[in-house]
């Protein structure tokens, strides 16, 4: 009978110490990867526009500890290599080995931003390396599109390049189809005289024929440079039948 009673405390202790050893796993601080720049662009209106990015990090480790993950950005690199930043986003842990998107907005345009994620738990603070990127300008312009009718299947159309935003446009020009919101990415619109000129207060102009009878057809006049691509106001003109 003593014999059996010691097996059976043996057996319990066994499993009192297995259970210590799987729950029981070493902390440490969490590990992030920079994935690199996801994207920029601008947001708004024309000149007035506001200017974003946004930024790729990944969860390696979370160091079995509950852990906060997020971001910091400056524009001098001396405060972000002390922690310091203009902001900071902080979430709930994300899944390991997951992308994170963190959007960036309100940056100053055409400028160098240097940016780290950064993970916290109960065992510190750690980052991942520093990258950079150039924000993007804010939109260039192009004023309203002139349309005049010319016939009854053709129209002059012109416009203007109002604002460069300091950098080469890429490209400039008219867009039209018989949809609301001619979008030079819209297979059914219709993209015309893509002007090379960059400079302030350069005008195109073009014939537009070959147009259907009595149709409503619209142009807008656009300007696409790093931040994106911006449109002028919609004109409209009724063909005749």
């Amino acid at each position: 009978m003593k014999n059996l009673i010691i097996i059976i405390a043996l057996g319990f202790a066994g499993l009192v110490s297995c259970k210590t050893e799987k729950d029981e796993l070493p902390k440490t601080m969490a590990v992030l990867e920079n994935e690199g720049l996801s994207g920029i662009g601008a947001i708004g209106t024309g000149n007035t526009s506001l200017t974003f990015a946004v930024v790729k990090g990944r969860l390696v480790s979370s160091g079995n500890l509950e852990t906060k993950i997020g971001f910091i950005y400056n524009d001098t690199l001396s405060l972000l290599k002390e922690g310091k930043s203009d902001a900071a986003y902080l979430d709930t842990m994300n899944m390991l080995n997951t992308t994170s998107l963190a959007r960036i907005t309100r940056l100053k345009q055409r400028t160098t931003y240097y940016y780290r994620f950064v993970a916290t738990n109960f065992m510190g603070v750690s980052y991942s390396r520093i990258d950079s990127f150039l924000s993007a300008p804010r939109f260039a312009q192009v004023n309203q599109v002139t349309v005049n009718p010319f016939g009854a299947d053709t129209a002059v159309v012109s416009a203007s390049l109002l604002n460069n935003a300091d950098e080469t446009v890429e490209k400039w020009g008219i867009c039209y189809g018989l949809g609301q919101n001619p979008d030079i990415t819209d297979e059914f619109s219709v993209t015309t005289l893509v002007s090379p000129n960059n400079n302030v207060g350069a005008v195109l102009t073009a014939t537009v024929r070959n147009l259907l009878p009595n149709r409503n057809y619209y142009f807008r006049a656009f300007a696409k440079n790093r931040g994106g691509t911006w449109y002028s106001t919609q004109r409209t003109i009724l063909t005749p039948p």
